[in-house]
């Protein structure tokens, strides 16, 4: 773990457990930390990376900013949780599905088989067997049918599935939003800010969205509108988004020669 990691991880651990360290410094790089704590002049503020900068100076960007990390890593746990629940869900379909295949009759080949509700016969493949290939099988009431063969096949296709989905809302929305986040030196502006949290609450698995500390719609629908209102200024910004001892610049710069530059 390297000394930002390190950082933000102890910064992140007294946010949690009450312990005031400044909500927009945990997003600071070590050298604006120090920066900070220096007091080092107005000029050394150009030697620090864009998104430095804009934390430092813009209040509202600053705010809206630490909105969008705060909602990635609440989605975050939200992911990792539903992952864990889907695998369990799988371990458990998986078990059901090998006590019916250990319970089913068998062909003299070892072919699993399973008779249907109308009397009907099929492989653990669902390829349909002919009476002369079923023989003298002796049937128990104990045997599983077909019907609860195939039902529990497709659960498990369908947690796969759901699974999957998980995963690749893992590895591309909220991965990309990730790196656009800890993009230093070309940060995202408030509009790119808004379609990011906006992607990522739009395109949210249901088994996450059920996890996320809002769970209900409503009170995504209120959070997306309370971002919104910031992000056009409709919003007033508590004090605390107030710039980090520094004087008011350019709403995305220090100086007339940089600007935000949106992906």
């Amino acid at each position: 773990m390297s000394e930002n990691e390190k950082q933000d991880l102890d910064d992140y651990n007294d946010e949690i457990a009450g312990r005031d360290t400044g909500r927009i410094k945990r997003f600071l790089s070590r050298e604006a930390r120090d920066h900070l704590e220096d007091g080092k002049d107005k000029k050394s503020i150009e030697k620090l990376s864009l998104l430095d900068i804009l934390l430092m100076t813009d209040p509202v960007y600053a705010q809206l900013y630490s909105d969008v990390m705060e909602k990635i890593e609440e989605i975050d746990r939200a992911v990792n949780k539903a992952l864990m629940l889907a695998n369990q869900r799988i371990d458990d379909l998986e078990t059901n599905l090998a006590d019916i295949r250990e319970r089913a009759q068998r062909l003299s080949d070892g072919t699993l088989i399973y008779k249907s509700q109308d009397g009907t016969v099929f492989s653990d493949d669902g390829i349909l067997v002919s009476q002369q290939e079923i023989g003298d099988v002796r049937w128990k009431p104990s045997d599983p049918s077909w019907e609860e063969r195939r039902e529990a096949g497709e659960a498990l296709d369908l947690a796969y599935r759901k699974k999957e989905e998980i995963e690749e809302y893992r590895d591309g929305t909220l991965q990309h939003a990730k790196d656009r986040m800890n993009d230093r030196d070309n940060p995202p502006d408030k509009e790119k800010l808004e379609e990011l949290i906006q992607g990522l609450v739009d395109g949210q698995p249901r088994e996450v969205r059920s996890l996320t500390e809002e769970q209900p719609s409503s009170a995504q629908s209120g959070f997306m509108k309370h971002f919104q209102s910031k992000a056009s200024g409709q919003d007033e910004m508590p004090d605390k988004t107030e710039p980090i001892n520094q004087p008011p610049t350019q709403e995305t710069a220090p100086s007339s020669n940089s600007t935000v530059v949106a992906p």
